[in-house]
Formats: structure tokens, C-alpha cells, sequence
């Protein structure tokens, strides 16, 4: 193992503190010569422009301000990997193109998959409206269908390998790579870090997965609408939160979203608990799990939690509706419409059968397709990139 080992890693959100632990790379700095380098500011400026304050300050991670900066980020290479997280597009192009150049090892990975609504059976105007729904003007729509026309011109550029934490992991080029590698999950290599037997289980604890809904700053960072009001939302939910706990007995816990601001949730759940341990705790020593859209559904699976579906009309009506969709099919769960009080029940006490079946198929399909369950993520894809190069 030689840690001069040259190792880029491209991201195009601004690189944060859970970001660093998530990718392992003081982990990963023991083995390569990790580079962290952020194309936010050229590849997503408005998501960068959002949330740039939330990069962490570190010498080995550096934000290109331009293509002549990423340019000669690569002058002077020779050799090593790149580990690309990049949407396809020009930016992702000529970093391909210049990896290739410097004779870079070229991976991409899908680490948190979740059910691709586009292989759902939907019809042609049902594709169309979601997209309008999508964009926060409809003025907005011709650079959007400008924007993926373009896209695909990009779309032949194909890593050499790919590294997916599960069999219907997708990779963001039509081919998953020259080869396919099979790992497992960010959220299941958490996961399978927490003792569950030395965990004291309430039955009664309900871990809601909150989604920033109407705040949430990779949204309008991503050109998209917003999938609901905050005016509309907040005291639907909250009444709700209301009847599980004076009605049935319930303690409904909040797991704020990692870019929620904590004293901003406090506000929007007056009077409810908010947990201060990671999410994948929570679920764990919970009864049971209430969310909407969530890759964090993954630890419900993972510890085979009852899962309750939230909605709204306006959720309904929104671009979430068939990613909502997608989840209560995929685990069997039921799906309550905080708009009409008539539809609001209590979460199940246990996983039935058939949830039983549909939980260990998700598990294989979006969080582990590897047989190696026993070592660590990124020692699994350090291995591999190692007896590569």
C-alpha cells in the first residue's frame, strides 16, 4: 500500500463534515493520496451558491471555479484513480476526458439507490406532467428540454468501473461501466455499525424521517419546485403527530434532515422530541418509521421496521407523488393522506409476511449486492481500485 498513491474524488454538491465521514477518507488518506475536488461552482453554481458554507474547511479538498482550473489540477498527473460523482453532462466530460489523458483509473458509483420511478409502468402524459410539475415556472420548461437534449450528447463517456451497493443500483451513463463491481450502501455500511442487541427497543417510539419539505435547499438548488408549502404541511402533519400521541398512545420522534437547521425544526415540531442521534439509531431502537421520500427508508429495511407512508393533496399533486408511489409499493406499506382524516391510521406493530419478502428483496436490489458483508465500504472499493492501478 503506497498512500502516495494518487486518488481524486469529484463531487458536484459542496463537500461537508458528512460528507468526509460518509467517504471514509481518513480511512481512505491511509492507503492513497486523497483530493477531494468540489465542481459545484461550475457543474450546479446555484447549489453552491446555497450551500457553500457548509464545505468543510480541509487543505485536501479544493472547489474549481472554472474549467481552467480543473485543467491544471491535472497538469502535472501521472497515473492513480478517479472516483467520479458527477452527473452527466460537459463537466463530467471533460473530467473524463482529461482522467484519461493523465491514465486515471475512472470509477463512478451508486451507494444509495433508491426505486427508479422511470421503470415504473406510467403513461406518456403522466412522464409529461410530472416534469411540469417539477420546474418552479413554466417558462423554465424550454431550457429543461434544452438541458437534457444536450445531456445525452454527453452520455457515451463511461467509467471503467462501477461499484453499486445493490443489484438495481443505476449508474448515471446507459451501460453501469465496463465492469460492474457489487458492494453495498452508504446507508447499510452505517447500519451494520450498530448493536442491535445491546439496544433497549420501544415499541411505542415512532421515528418520523423528516424531509425539510418546503425548505429544503438542494431543491431550488437542483432548478426544481418545491413539493409542497410549508403553511400547508406543517399543521397537517403536526395534527396527526398530535392524534398517534393523545389518541393511541404513541412517542413521535423527529430525525431532522442532515441539512435541516436543528432550532428551525424545533419550530416547525413544536412539543416533539428531536433526536440528536444519527437517524440510523433511531430506527433501530424505534417501533416503527413515518416519512414520504427518503433514502433513510433503507434503515426500516435494514432493522425490518413497519413503514407508514405520509401524503398531502398537495403532495399528491406534486413531482413527489410517484416517488411517493414508488415506496408504498415497493414495501407493501400504507400510505396515509394527512388531508383527510379519514384515511389516518396507526402504524403497524410488526412486518407482515408479505413485507417480509418485499424488505429482503429491497435489500438486495438498492443496499447490498455484495457477499462480503464483513468488511468495510470503502476498504472493499480501496481493494479493488489498488489491484487495478
Amino acid at each position: 500500500m503506497n498512500p502516495d498513491t494518487l486518488l481524486f474524488i469529484a463531487v458536484e454538491s459542496p463537500f461537508s463534515e458528512r460528507d468526509w465521514k460518509r467517504f471514509d477518507i481518513e480511512g481512505l488518506a491511509q492507503r492513497f493520496n486523497v483530493q477531494v475536488i468540489d465542481l459545484s461552482p461550475i457543474a450546479q453554481p446555484t447549489l453552491y451558491r446555497l450551500r457553500s458554507e457548509t464545505s468543510i474547511k480541509e487543505p485536501r479538498v479544493s472547489a474549481i471555479m472554472s474549467i481552467e482550473q480543473l485543467v491544471s489540477v491535472f497538469e502535472t498527473v501521472d497515473g492513480g484513480a478517479l472516483i467520479s460523482n458527477i452527473g452527466i453532462g460537459e463537466i463530467r466530460h471533460h473530467l473524463f476526458r482529461l482522467a484519461r489523458r493523465r491514465n486515471l483509473l475512472i470509477t463512478e458509483f451508486e451507494l444509495g439507490a433508491m426505486p427508479n420511478i422511470n421503470e415504473r409502468e406510467r403513461s406518456h402524459l403522466s412522464r409529461v406532467v410530472q416534469r411540469f410539475r417539477q420546474v418552479p415556472s413554466i417558462w423554465l420548461v424550454p431550457k429543461k428540454v434544452w438541458g437534457k437534449i444536450r445531456r445525452k450528447s454527453f452520455s457515451a463517456d463511461l467509467p471503467d468501473v462501477f461499484y453499486r451497493g445493490g443489484q438495481l443500483a443505476r449508474g448515471r451513463h446507459p451501460a453501469l461501466g465496463s465492469e460492474i463491481v457489487d458492494v453495498h450502501s452508504f446507508d447499510f455500511e452505517l447500519a451494520r455499525t450498530i448493536d442491535t442487541t445491546a439496544l433497549s427497543i420501544d415499541p411505542s417510539r415512532i421515528a418520523y424521517l423528516d424531509q425539510n419539505i418546503g425548505f429544503h435547499s438542494d431543491v431550488p438548488g437542483l432548478g426544481l419546485k418545491q413539493p409542497a408549502s410549508a403553511q400547508d404541511f406543517y399543521p397537517l402533519i403536526n395534527e396527526y403527530f398530535e392524534w398517534l400521541e393523545s389518541e393511541h398512545g404513541f412517542q413521535v420522534v423527529i430525525c431532522p434532515h442532515p441539512r435541516a437547521d436543528v432550532l428551525t425544526t424545533r419550530e416547525r415540531f413544536p412539543g416533539r422530541e428531536i433526536s440528536h442521534s444519527p437517524t440510523a439509531l433511531e430506527v433501530a431502537r424505534s417501533g416503527s418509521v413515518l416519512g414520504h421520500v427518503s433514502t433513510s427508508f433503507s434503515f426500516a429495511v435494514i432493522f425490518r421496521k413497519p413503514v407508514t407512508i405520509l401524503t398531502t393533496s398537495e403532495l399528491s399533486r406534486s413531482w413527489y407523488a410517484p416517488y411517493i408511489s414508488s415506496f408504498v409499493d415497493e414495501l407493501a406499506a400504507p400510505l396515509v393522506d394527512l388531508s383527510t382524516r379519514s384515511s389516518w391510521t396507526k402504524p403497524l406493530p410488526a412486518i407482515t409476511e408479505i413485507q417480509q419478502s418485499l424488505y429482503a428483496l429491497y435489500e438486495a436490489n438498492y443496499l447490498n449486492s455484495s457477499f462480503t458483508q464483513t468488511r468495510k465500504l470503502w476498504e472493499l472499493i480501496g481493494d479493488d481500485i489498488l489491484s487495478r492501478i
